[in-house]
C-alpha cells in the first residue's frame, strides 16, 4: 500500500511540474490570458460611451430618493 501511495504521489508531483512549466510558457508568450486586451476594450468602451453622451447631450437624472419609477433620462435614449 505504501508503494502505491508513493507512486501516486510521484505521478502527481510530476504532473504538477509539467502543468506549471506549460503554464509559465503560455504566460510568458502572452497567449494564456487576455487581461491586457480586456482592459484596452474596457477603456475604449468607456471613451466611446462618454463621447456619445457628450455628442448627444444625454445626461442622466436621478431623484433624491430613487425608486423604480423615479429614474428618468433626458434626451434620446
Amino acid at each position: 500500500m505504501k508503494h502505491l501511495l508513493a507512486t501516486l504521489l510521484h505521478v502527481f508531483v510530476i504532473f504538477m511540474m509539467v502543468s506549471f512549466i506549460i503554464g509559465a510558457i503560455l504566460a510568458a508568450t502572452g497567449t494564456f490570458d487576455h487581461w491586457a486586451e480586456r482592459y484596452r476594450l474596457k477603456r475604449r468602451r468607456r471613451r466611446l460611451i462618454k463621447s456619445k453622451r457628450l455628442e448627444d447631450n444625454i445626461t442622466p437624472y436621478h431623484a433624491a430618493k430613487p425608486d423604480r419609477s423615479s429614474v428618468t433620462y433626458t434626451g434620446n435614449v
